[in-house]
């Protein structure tokens, strides 16, 4: 019996499947890690807000956190509260020659502050009298705080009282700004604070930082 040899039967040649070359395979894992942030972000709203309202809403107590390592960041630093204090003197020489002014435009007389002791009266005053107000109206933020996303926090009050803004902002810039050297203190201590936190239990907060930490994305 003899059998006939099957002839092969011509098929359509099969497509190779496409190579996944480390570009594509690169730019589909960007894609995606990109997808999963805007998700990320769209699904948490804090994401958008500000520094100062998400510290406000996420508020810890900072007496018990960790003082070491990264989040010791949390704190401001020394240089970033020289520049915002800087900013508030430069604010407040600006208070005291308005208030001359306005004082020599009501006077018969021009007002000439020939007593050294005089002019230290009217600098001190106007110094005490700008960062205990604005320390109290923006709950512990300074113009200059505010410009360099720095907070005064006090662990047992929600909002600082007149009495810890007059102490540690108004008594305290008048002390630091008589013994200026008091400033370097902040450098030395584990949560950076100055001559004047250790006394009153308060820390400045780096806002910037705490938002880097609040936010930062889980992948």
């Amino acid at each position: 019996m003899r059998f006939k040899k099957k002839s092969k039967e011509t098929s359509s040649a099969v497509e190779a499947p496409p190579q996944l070359t480390a570009r594509v395979f690169h730019g589909n894992l960007e894609k995606e890690e990109s997808r999963q942030r805007h998700e990320w972000q769209f699904a948490n709203r804090k994401y958008k807000k500000s520094a100062f309202r998400l510290f406000d809403e996420n508020r810890q107590n900072i007496q018990r956190s960790i003082t070491s390592g990264f989040s010791r960041q949390i704190y401001g630093g020394f240089w970033i509260r020289l520049l915002a204090y800087s900013f508030d003197w430069m604010i407040v020489q600006l208070l005291i020659f308005l208030c001359v002014g306005i004082i020599d435009f009501f006077l018969s007389e021009p007002l000439v502050v020939t007593s050294s002791v005089m002019d230290y009266l009217v600098r001190t005053f106007i110094l005490i009298i700008y960062f205990t107000i604005s320390s109290y109206v923006f709950n512990g933020q300074t113009l200059g705080k505010i410009l360099c996303d720095l907070q005064v926090i006090n662990d047992n009050e929600t909002r600082l009282s007149m009495k810890t803004c007059f102490i540690r902002e108004g008594l305290g810039k008048f002390i630091l700004s008589t013994i200026p050297l008091l400033g370097i203190v902040v450098i030395f201590t584990p949560k950076r604070e100055s001559f004047i936190d250790l006394f009153m239990d308060t820390n400045v907060i780096a806002l910037k930082q705490f938002r880097l930490i609040m936010t930062e994305e889980p992948f």
